[in-house]
């Protein structure tokens, strides 16, 4: 069928915009009902690890869902440990993972040395997340004395004073999440034909039940080039929009605008998704050909959608960790299997694929708060097989671990990419730009 062409530029910000259909989904339990007396399997930790729910009866159950990826959450453990020592004997912490026993055991490993922290640890979970689903992590569980499901909260009601009440029998001081569960959903038929669809820009406000997230996928000749927001800032879209030319994080994202707090926030879990629902929060769809370019046609929507914002990148010349090979030697050639990458707060595991595999991750995840700009100057251009054993948030160990490659990370002055946003109307907005170092880092 020959294909025409639809131009669409939307700006649909109706709350209740019917863009997804949801289909069923059987619901979880509810605050005050009994919780079912479910096997404990797949379990480690405790020396006597009970093995089902009510073995564990006449104890406060706080069930922490939890991943290893999950940087809260691990921060969360000492505390947790310190509670869980604390109210022995009348609370069980039960950690509960989705992901398989290896990876948790390994972190486990890695994070206590193989030391008994009291915690009962459950690996492979397929049972108690569809009891009490959930959208964001870390997600606590609370269970009474009785079995009885009492409520789910963020970290900050994990509280020695919340606990103390709990035995007691009092639960009515929890701050109760709302998140719920991801809805199952499928982009209903559109009254044009997708197929027929060359270029297309859709944005809505934020959607009830839908994760929040991106996805670029990969280009073919029948859909092009796409990627499709859910329920983003309009920071994410910006960096996003001019991310072929750098991974833009707080570091060098410079916010030149009156309201910053139209663009991202501080505010974490409920509180976030609550301040996303308060048309801070965006879904957006977008489409072009397969030889066109995406990038520059996301940039022109924004100027469109956004004309009050003016976007660009300008290049600085700042301290910076810079990635240096320390000799003329390869340590670093692909075998040629197919490309793999893994990443965990430990390790990195890299297959026949580029260099910057590694630094993105760096600048997206590990080290995105680093108060210097993270920059490949390996030179290496080929595809690496590398294996990275580290803790990835701290460089002096990933240092360590890169020198088996003849890899350094030096601290040295580079020229490095900044993503400025300024307002439309803003006066004198070049002498705004010279001082952008003066100016407070982007948030999330």
């Amino acid at each position: 069928m020959k294909k025409s062409v639809i131009f669409i530029t939307m700006a649909l910000l109706c709350q209740n915009f019917n863009l997804f259909a949801q289909s069923p989904m059987k619901p979880g339990l509810t605050i005050g009902t009994q919780v079912a007396n479910e096997s404990l399997s797949n379990s480690f930790g405790i020396k006597s690890a009970s093995k089902s729910i009510a073995k564990l009866k006449g104890k406060v159950i706080v069930l922490d869902f939890w991943a290893t990826w999950c940087g809260p959450c691990i921060a969360a453990f000492p505390k947790n440990e310190l509670l869980q020592k604390k109210f022995s004997g009348k609370v069980q912490f039960v950690n509960i993972g989705y992901e398989s026993r290896p990876t948790i055991e390994k972190s486990f490993t890695q994070n206590y040395r193989g030391k008994e922290t009291g915690f009962l640890w459950i690996t492979e979970d397929k049972t108690f997340v569809k009891m009490f689903p959930h959208t964001y992590l870390p997600h606590y569980v609370w269970i009474d004395k009785e079995g009885i499901y009492r409520g789910a909260t963020e970290g900050r009601d994990v509280t020695e004073e919340n606990i103390l009440k709990a035995v007691n029998g009092e639960f009515s001081q929890l701050h109760q999440k709302t998140d719920g569960a991801l809805k199952k959903t499928s982009v209903a038929n559109s009254q044009n034909n997708e197929s027929s669809v060359l270029y297309k820009s859709v944005l809505s406000s934020y959607i009830e039940g839908l994760p929040g997230g991106w996805v670029f996928h990969v280009p073919d000749s029948i859909n092009g080039r796409r990627v499709e927001f859910k329920n983003v800032t309009l920071l994410n879209l910006y960096r996003s929009a001019f991310g072929n030319q750098e991974i833009f994080n707080k570091i060098n994202t410079q916010l030149l605008v009156s309201d910053i707090d139209l663009f991202t926030s501080t505010l974490q879990g409920q509180a976030f998704t609550d301040w996303l629902r308060k048309g801070k929060g965006y879904n957006w769809s977008v489409r072009v050909p397969a030889d066109e370019n995406l990038y520059e046609f996301m940039q022109q929507q924004l100027s469109i959608l956004f004309p009050q914002y003016k976007a660009s990148v300008k290049t600085v010349n700042k301290q910076s960790w810079v990635l240096t090979k320390t000799s003329d030697q390869d340590k670093l050639a692909s075998k040629g299997e197919k490309p793999f990458t893994k990443f965990s707060p430990f390790e990195a595991i890299l297959q026949n694929v580029p260099m910057r595999a590694l630094t993105n991750q760096l600048k997206q995840i590990f080290m995105q708060d680093s108060k210097l700009p993270i920059i490949d100057q390996s030179g290496y251009t080929a595809a690496v097989d590398m294996i990275i054993e580290a803790k990835m948030t701290s460089m002096d160990e990933v240092n360590e671990a890169l020198k088996k490659y003849d890899l350094q990370f030096i601290k040295k002055h580079a020229d490095s990419k900044v993503l400025v946003i300024t307002d439309s109307s803003s006066e004198n907005e070049a002498n705004k730009i010279s001082q952008v170092d003066k100016v407070k880092e982007a948030g999330r």
